[in-house]
């Protein structure tokens, strides 16, 4: 059995086939060590495998702000295979989802979808899983890009963010910003 913390083998293994750790990514790493970061801080956040999984493969589709796509959002079904319907559900959710719209319109329960989707409708757990997905993505890119040792660099950051999510993040994630940004 693996540990809390230890990623799925077969959902890694499945991201290097895709070319996931030879992909250049923000802060001079590799788009996996970034998918890998952002698992480790939901799976210590978090008791649901599928929120942390989802996090692993939250890119795998691509991104508004990181368009360099693994699969097409048509090839679902291997995603699905791996690392199960509700993890996939949430890492397509966050692939389609335009990030400035979501942020904008928090509690709507609506996700206007940058592939031609039109709006897709979701659950409050989703906008909050979601929510915990996205601040896990940008407190990992902004220690990876500010360094851990500079909280006022990843307040500057994160803050605008943070401010925003705050409600629907858990007390652990909450936690983590205090953490990160000394506040």
């Amino acid at each position: 059995m693996e540990s809390a913390v230890a990623p799925p083998k077969a959902a890694v293994s499945f991201l290097k086939e895709l070319g996931a750790d030879t992909i250049a990514h923000r802060a001079g790493r590799t788009l996996l060590e970034h998918l890998l970061a952002t698992y480790r801080l939901l799976a210590r956040w978090h008791h649901e495998q599928p929120v942390a999984v989802a996090g692993l493969m939250h890119s795998v589709y691509g991104t508004a702000a990181f368009e360099t796509a693994c699969l097409a959002p048509s090839q679902r079904e291997p995603v699905r295979a791996i690392v199960g319907e509700q993890a996939e559900r949430l890492a397509y959710l966050f692939s389609a989802m335009e990030r400035d719209q979501f942020l904008d319109t928090l509690g709507s329960n609506l996700i206007v979808s940058r592939f031609g989707d039109d709006t897709i409708v979701v659950s409050d757990a989703d906008t909050r899983n979601l929510c915990e997905i996205l601040f896990a993505n940008e407190l990992d890119l902004a220690i990876a890009k500010k360094g851990a040792n500079r909280p006022d660099k990843i307040e500057k950051k994160l803050g605008p963010v943070f401010n925003k999510l705050a409600e629907y993040l858990s007390t652990p994630a909450r936690n983590a910003y205090r953490e990160a940004t000394g506040k």
